[in-house]
């Protein structure tokens, strides 16, 4: 006859007990069958099975021995799992054997051990696991956070347990400040704090909360413009970025400074208004709470644009005796623009402007005895280089009877009978489109005397007189980037005409 002996304890079981046969009813009665093992098996498991949450996998160690005068032994040991980890198996019935429960979650164990008479003893525990660490929600006011100084944000969150087959429930759920309290703002600058969140099975998470405090909205990057600063052309301003993000963000076009009417668009198209100023873009921000904020991008020189050919066939005529009156003539072209240049005549002296004679008739004088006279048309228009367009013909006034050039009475002078000069010349960019010119003019060891012109292509952009060899000219308004100047000295009765070629780019 075979017995089992299953004991249940609080939801784990251990059965380490055993069932006894009343010794005395088979001594009596001599006729009585022999004895038999009606003593189940002991069962042991380690660690001692509890009701506590885990929150890393467990083995448990199981063995079952078979002991007394009349034990047949262990004849098998068999286990299965149920709930969140499923499987079944069999163990050593001598040695026992090892049980793995890994998986999240609660896992009924069930254990039988068997021995050679049938008799049975049972474990049956729960296994309870959970991994999975808590989460730290922040409700309105996230991490990394900016606020105003002396501002009244309040800071709130709570804790929740994970969810999945394994949920232990939440055990703690603490901050450096409670839930809804005011975040200190008193003094600008990076700040931190921290809630802790852990769970019945020890899991546990710290989570930062980092804010910052200023004084004012601030630009973490300036207003970018992009595109080729030339008339027609469309420029590519892009806003600049404030923190905190702004509620809103406006932009405006500026021209040296001020702003452009009705210039608020990213595009801006460059207009002949723009040529030869400085463009630059300001975005504004604004955000409830805070002061408004504003940045304004690297200025953009737009150069001024060629001044196209606004005038044609310029010419001289008349008689180049004193008291005659000579003419200058020349032909306007159409402009397409809404605008036009302003043209202005002007006399030269031996390719020297006369200062003072300007308009399309000049009366002949005796300062002009021995020299060549001509004219030219200066055009000037907004936006566009500054161009003089000469005559192609001059008229040669005859010098005094008996006199040199300009002086009556004075000696005349070949130019084969003159000294050769040499011209030097520096040039220094200036800011605001302005270059400064040094030159230097010597015949021979000596020093010359004498005026200079300097061109630029065809436009004569500065006159002067030269006083011991030196002059220093400043040249204004000048076109931004590379530029080629001419320095022409014009010589003077001992000394002949030279001239020099320098390079500077205007910035």
């Amino acid at each position: 006859m075979s017995r089992a002996h299953f004991l249940r304890l609080s939801g784990l079981a251990l059965l380490t007990s055993s069932l006894l046969a009343p010794a005395a009813a088979s001594a009596a009665g001599g006729g009585e069958d022999p004895p038999e093992d009606v003593v189940p098996p002991v069962l042991s498991v380690s660690p001692l099975p509890d009701d506590a949450w885990h929150n890393t996998g467990l083995t448990y160690r199981v063995r079952a021995v078979d002991e007394g005068p009349l034990a047949t032994g262990v004849s098998v040991v068999t286990y299965r799992l149920t709930g969140a980890n499923v499987g079944s198996g069999q163990l050593d019935r001598v040695a026992g054997g090892d049980i793995w429960i890994g998986g999240d979650g609660i896992t009924r164990v069930e254990v039988e051990a068997v021995d050679g008479n049938g008799n049975s003893a049972y474990a049956d525990f729960q296994v309870r696991i959970d991994r999975a660490v808590p989460v730290v929600v922040y409700e309105g006011l996230k991490p990394g956070v900016t606020i105003p100084l002396g501002g009244d944000a309040r800071w709130d969150y709570s804790c929740a347990d994970a969810t999945g087959p394994g949920v232990s429930g939440l055990a703690e759920c603490t901050g450096d400040l409670p839930s809804g309290s005011v975040l200190p703002a008193t003094t600008v600058g990076d700040f931190s704090l921290a809630v802790r969140a852990r769970d019945k099975a020890g899991n546990t998470i710290v989570s930062p909360f980092v804010y910052h405090v200023v004084d004012g909205l601030r630009a973490t990057a300036p207003p970018k413009i992009t595109g080729t600063p030339s008339l027609g052309s469309v420029l590519t301003g892009t806003p600049a970025e404030f923190s905190p993000a702004p509620d809103t963000t406006g932009c405006q076009w500026l021209r040296d400074g001020a702003p452009i009417p009705g210039a608020t668009a990213h595009l801006r198209t460059v207009e002949q208004d723009d040529l030869g100023h400085n463009l630059a873009l300001r975005c504004t921000a604004q955000r409830a709470g805070f002061p408004g904020a504003s940045a304004t991008s690297e200025p953009l020189p737009v150069p001024l644009a060629p001044m196209p050919d606004v005038v044609a066939d310029v010419a001289v005529s008349g008689e180049g005796r004193v008291g005659q009156t000579l003419t200058a003539g020349y032909q306007r072209r159409p402009s397409l623009a809404a605008s036009a240049p302003t043209l202005t005549v002007r006399w030269t002296r031996d390719g020297v402007e006369i200062p003072g004679a300007t308009g399309t008739t000049y009366a002949v004088s005796a300062a002009d005895q021995g020299h060549r006279l001509s004219a030219f048309v200066r055009a000037e228009w907004e936006g566009y280089v500054t161009t003089d367009f000469p005559a192609a013909n001059g008229i040669d006034v005859a010098p005094a009877p008996g006199g040199g050039p300009g002086k009556p009475g004075g000696p005349t002078t070949d130019q084969g009978d003159r000294a050769s000069a040499s011209v030097t010349a520096r040039g220094k960019a200036l800011s605001h489109r302005r270059v400064r010119l040094r030159i230097r003019v010597v015949a021979g060891p000596l020093p010359a005397d004498g005026e200079v012109v300097v061109r630029r292509g065809r436009a004569v952009v500065a006159t002067g007189y030269v006083r011991a060899g030196r002059i220093v000219l400043t040249l204004r308004r000048q076109p931004v980037g590379k530029a080629r100047y001419r320095v022409r000295y014009l010589g003077s009765a001992s000394v002949a005409p030279a001239e020099t070629v320098l390079r500077v780019r205007v910035r």
